[in-house]
């Protein structure tokens, strides 16, 4: 798994996180599809956070873009692909169990297609399918979870109190 930057050198940065999802903090809020105040033009046609090295809120630092780890092909990227894989954040009675999937070194992920980028079905399918191999899948299209039988096995066993 190799890890890229939103940030890029000399192109345009991708911010579809910082515009396309919900921030409710008590220094920054604002719905999805509302830039946040933060970003700026970064000269190359893309956005970057002006707070990004210095005080970010922690939902944005804690915020684990798919496309960044490296779990999505580069052409992936949510800027162009018009899907955000984000890991998922759980309730926190599952907690527990997120964090054994993504000890036993897997992520869970949620699948969010950006409204009005057009997304066909089969892009939505071939990302999730990607992301199964390597831990779990929660799409926004298909409500449910997806996995390898791995992770699967740590969240139903957790989710059923088989702990």
């Amino acid at each position: 798994m190799s890890v890229r930057s939103c940030r890029t050198e000399g192109g345009a940065g991708c911010a579809r996180c910082c515009i396309d999802l919900t921030i409710d903090q008590p220094d920054i809020k604002k719905p999805a599809g509302v830039p946040c105040p933060k970003l700026v033009d970064d000269g190359h046609g893309g956005h970057l956070c002006s707070i990004y090295d210095k005080g970010r809120p922690r939902v944005c630092r804690d915020y684990r873009c798919g496309w960044v780890k490296g779990v999505l092909d580069e052409e992936d990227r949510p800027d162009k692909s018009g899907v955000i894989v984000a890991e998922a954040i759980s309730r926190k009675e599952l907690q527990e169990a997120f964090q054994e999937i993504r000890a036993a070194g897997m992520g869970v992920w949620r699948v969010i297609p950006i409204p009005g980028a057009n997304v066909d079905k089969d892009k939505i399918h071939r990302i999730t399918r990607r992301l199964q191999k390597d831990g779990a899948v929660i799409t926004e299209e298909d409500p449910g979870i997806l996995g390898n039988n791995k992770a699967m096995r740590i969240f139903f066993r957790w989710l059923y109190g088989g702990r």
